[in-house]
């Protein structure tokens, strides 16, 4: 699933169906959704700025020479990269 499907369509879901969640230890979200009787249905970790600023912060202090993406298609607004190379100090 896209990004931007996560945010239009899971975290700002008019119906309010599903929760949103914090990994500390992965640095990453994710949401989850229970039935009515409170079973578990369904969980999805993803990337956010938020945890890519963090990867790019880990890269940095690691001095390492860069990072990469799976598929940069799934960005579709360049939300990601954008915080990737905006942490990262790159210049456009």
């Amino acid at each position: 699933m896209k990004y931007n499907d996560i945010v239009a369509k899971l975290i700002n879901d008019p119906q309010k169906r599903f929760t949103q969640h914090w990994d500390d230890e992965a640095k990453v979200p994710w949401l989850s959704v229970q039935s009515a009787d409170g079973q578990a249905l369904f969980a999805l970790s993803y990337e956010n700025p938020r945890s890519v600023a963090i990867k790019a912060d880990y890269i940095k202090s690691k001095g390492l020479g860069g990072a990469m993406f799976w598929e940069y298609g799934a960005d579709d607004q360049n939300q990601l990269a954008k915080q990737l190379a905006e942490s990262l100090g790159i210049k456009r």
